[in-house]
């Protein structure tokens, strides 16, 4: 558990260092109200990125012709 953690930090530490040099970058070859409003967007866009699950009412509901018993 603690290598989990260990690994955990040093990964989250490492994105936030390499995602701030990227805005920094865009920054300057931009403006920084651009980059912000790019990163800002980014953000905003992150839940679609995320695996979807099926429909979870489906998925609760016994299958039709199967019967306990």
């Amino acid at each position: 558990m603690a290598r989990t953690l260990t690994a955990w930090s040093i990964g989250t530490e490492a994105s936030i260092a390499v995602f701030s040099a990227l805005g920094a970058v865009l920054a300057g070859f931009t403006s920084p109200r651009t980059a912000l409003a790019v990163a800002g967007l980014l953000i905003l866009a992150g839940p679609l990125l995320l695996p979807r699950r099926e429909d979870i009412t489906s998925a609760a509901e016994p299958e039709q012709g199967v019967t306990d018993g």
